[in-house]
């Protein structure tokens, strides 16, 4: 996908989140339940319930959100760099331009999620659960995804003129990482299955050890 396409998505989906309506409950822990610009770093967010929640530009760097709840959250450029989002639970969300560099995620469920353009940098996510995920233009250089289950989910792009992006997974460990029935799709939002050479050319890597 072009950067200018995923630019569009990402400005799109942050107005909707900016004036989509408050819930009538509020998450656990005091946190709201629609906010911008709200900032936990290095905040003890331990089991918190962000299900639901509407968050633009939240900075979460360096908190502690193992066993979070954030099934169904909308968030637009969410600050995770650095932290602990072990046996999170992110399950359908809708997270665009959100940044888990560096965060450790062992055992989180992104299934069934939309992470357009985020960041995985370096992560250490160890039996990361992603089936049936959107995951156009995710960056996971450098990232531990070992046993890793991305079954079903979209992974590569392919514009009008026909080119091909997928995610990035240069340097990643995909060792045991389950990558079947990995999806192109067109800006029709029609998908099929890619093809494995195609995958390892465009995703910047041979995917070794990876089950494809």
């Amino acid at each position: 996908m072009k950067r200018t396409s995923i630019a569009s998505l990402i400005i799109a989906a942050t107005v909707a989140v900016a004036f989509a309506p408050r819930e009538a409950r509020s998450a656990s822990g005091g946190l709201p339940s629609s906010c911008i610009g709200c900032s936990y770093t290095g905040s003890d967010l331990h089991g918190a319930d962000l299900t639901n929640v509407s968050y633009v530009g939240a900075n979460f760097s360096g908190a502690n959100l193992r066993d979070a709840r954030a099934t169904g959250a909308k968030m637009v450029g969410a600050n995770f760099r650095d932290a602990d989002v072990s046996g999170a639970n992110f399950s359908a969300a809708k997270l665009v331009g959100v940044n888990f560099q560096t965060a450790t995620m062992i055992d989180t469920r992104f299934d069934g999620a939309s992470l357009i353009g985020a960041k995985f940098a370096n992560a250490r996510a160890r039996n990361l659960h992603m089936a049936n995920a959107n995951l156009i233009g995710v960056d996971f250089t450098g990232a531990d995804l070992r046993q890793a289950d991305l079954h079903d989910s979209k992974l590569c792009t392919r514009d009008d003129r026909g080119r091909i992006d997928c995610a990035d997974f240069s340097n990643a460990n995909v060792t045991g990482a389950d990558l079947h029935g990995a999806l192109i799709c067109g800006n029709n939002d029609s998908c099929v299955p890619v093809d494995a050479a195609t995958l390892r050319d465009r995703g910047h890597s041979p995917l070794n050890g990876a089950r494809l």
